[in-house]
This record gives C-alpha cells, sequence and structure tokens, in this order.
C-alpha cells in the first residue's frame, strides 16, 4: 500500500469536506484519521518513520485512490513537497484554494473558536512577521495573511509536477456536484457515485467552553499520550473517532464569524499583486472568480 493521492491544502478552503466527499467513493480509500496527521511537514512525526503515516492505512482493501490530506502542506512547500514526491514520485496533488481574504477572516474565527486566538479582530492583521511565531504548530494556525499568498505555494509545486488539480472552495459551494464530478473523473473513478454532502470543519459557536479548550489543548494531549501510551493499545482510529465526535457534539454547526469592511478592503488590496500574478500562472480570472474586480 502506498498512498496515491494527496490534499495539500490550502487551510480553511474546504478541505475537510472534500476529503470527506472523495472518502465515501468505494474506490476511494480515506481513513479519517488520516486527515491533518502533518507527516510530511511535521518533524515530530516525520522522524518517526513512514510505519507512523501507514499505520493509519491498516484497514487498506486494494481502493485504486490511496488518499491522504494536510491542509499546511502547501504552506510548508519547501519542507513537504520534496519528502512527499521522494515517498512517491507518481503522487497527484489536489489544492482546495479559496479568496484569500475570506480564507484569513475565517482562519481567525476558527482559532477565535477554538480560544486558541486571544487578539481581537482588529488587531490580529498586523503583518504576520511581527509575530513571534517559533514552533511548527504557531507557524501553522497563527499566520492568516501568510497562508493566503498562493503565488509562492502553487509555483513551488508545479516545479515537482504537472499531475495536479485545483479546486475551488466556491464551486464547492455553488456547484459541488459539478466540482465533485469533475474531481472523480480527473481521479479516474466512477463518476455516478454521489456522497452525503455534509460540510465539515465549520467555524460554528462553541457550546461547552471547558470541552472545548480540553480537546484543543495540544500540549496536554501530548503529555496525556507520553504517560498513557495509548496508541499502542488501541491504535489511532479509535481516539481520534472520540475526538472528532466530542468536537462535532461541541459545535452547533451554525457558522459564527467576526468581521469587518474596511478590514475586508485593506486585505484585498493586500492579497490583489498575488492574486494577479496566480491568475496569469494558471491561466485562469481569479480576481474575476474571487471578486476582487468589484471591491
Amino acid at each position: 500500500m502506498k498512498i496515491n493521492t494527496v490534499i495539500a491544502g490550502a487551510q480553511k478552503a474546504g478541505t475537510t469536506s472534500l476529503y470527506d466527499w472523495l472518502g465515501q467513493h468505494p474506490e476511494i480509500f480515506a481513513p479519517e484519521h488520516a486527515k491533518d496527521f502533518h507527516f510530511f511537514s511535521n518533524d515530530e512525526h516525520f522522524t518517526e518513520g513512514i510505519s507512523n503515516l501507514h499505520s493509519r492505512y491498516q484497514k487498506y482493501s486494494d481502493e485504486k485512490v490511496v488518499l491522504h490530506a494536510g491542509v499546511n502542506y502547501c504552506y510548508f512547500p519547501e519542507i513537504a513537497y520534496p519528502r512527499i514526491f521522494k515517498y512517491n514520485p507518481e503522487v497527484r496533488v489536489l489544492l482546495s484554494l479559496r479568496n484569500p481574504t475570506q480564507r484569513a477572516l475565517s482562519a481567525f474565527n476558527y482559532f477565535k473558536r477554538l480560544t486558541l486566538e486571544k487578539r481581537k479582530l482588529e488587531d490580529s492583521f498586523d503583518l504576520d512577521s511581527e509575530r513571534k511565531l517559533t514552533s511548527y504548530e504557531d507557524r501553522s494556525n497563527y499566520t492568516y495573511l501568510d497562508h493566503g499568498f498562493y503565488f509562492s505555494q502553487v509555483k513551488e509545486l508545479l516545479s515537482f509536477t504537472s499531475d495536479y488539480k485545483i479546486v475551488f472552495f466556491e464551486d464547492m459551494i455553488t456547484s459541488k456536484v459539478d466540482a465533485y464530478k469533475d474531481t472523480l473523473d480527473w481521479l479516474g473513478v466512477d463518476t455516478s457515485f454521489t456522497p452525503l454532502f455534509s460540510h465539515e470543519n465549520v467555524s460554528g459557536k462553541v457550546r461547552i467552553q471547558a470541552l472545548n479548550k480540553f480537546l484543543w489543548n495540544s500540549r496536554l494531549r501530548r503529555k496525556i499520550k507520553s504517560v498513557l501510551p495509548y496508541q499502542k493499545v488501541i491504535g489511532t482510529s479509535f481516539p481520534h473517532k472520540i475526538f472528532l465526535l466530542l468536537n462535532r457534539f461541541n459545535t452547533d454547526g451554525k457558522a459564527s464569524k467576526e468581521t469587518d469592511l474596511a478590514l475586508e478592503k485593506r486585505l484585498n488590496s493586500h492579497f490583489r499583486a498575488d492574486v494577479e500574478k496566480l491568475s496569469e500562472l494558471l491561466n485562469m480570472d481569479l480576481l474575476k472568480k474571487w471578486g476582487f474586480d468589484s471591491a
């Protein structure tokens, strides 16, 4: 068994829903607990060896597509892509992209909901370089602006492969059936299959703050794991399913967002030049698609 398809990002651009929809297809194997296990970009996981990733694929039963996903792979392309393509030179890559302004605001609201972001909206969009971010986790989470500079991320991917596909978050909202079937066609599997189209990982409101803090305290989880190495006994699948069930129970599912029209306008100006370069690279008018021309 070898992973042959990777969703490489972007963060808060519909990757969890896409992974879920694709994973329902009978020809695609996408274990739920392999989503966002950032083996190829997080040294903590990578140094444990490939068995650390493959252990999450033990129920593989000869499906045509073996899918993995890490939303931060495209954000750390200089680390992730060399490792991914060394592991499998024939791997195919899916990218889900979203209007970078809306992606940044969604990321802020997401981490605000998790109580990981303490700052107010208007204070959270200074230059990311001004924040003292040293750990992998902090660089992954709080770089709201940097995550949306897609041009260099896509350009780096193109230096490794031409076998990639971009799915747009906006199409997953407005024309999900067509976007899904188009992706199935690219993967070379039966396009007549229709999944249950639920939207996963929505930045909804928290019901119980204490439970939310416990679920998302990564330092606490690592400490528990070091004291009680439960994964060696029960594997990785069961604990992850419990986490997902508790998180879904604790989220009302209604999108919750803080926004500011003046800030949105400033962010549009901030991202415009990068969107122009990406449009030229991909030969498509993303300024129009993402509403930058009318902003």
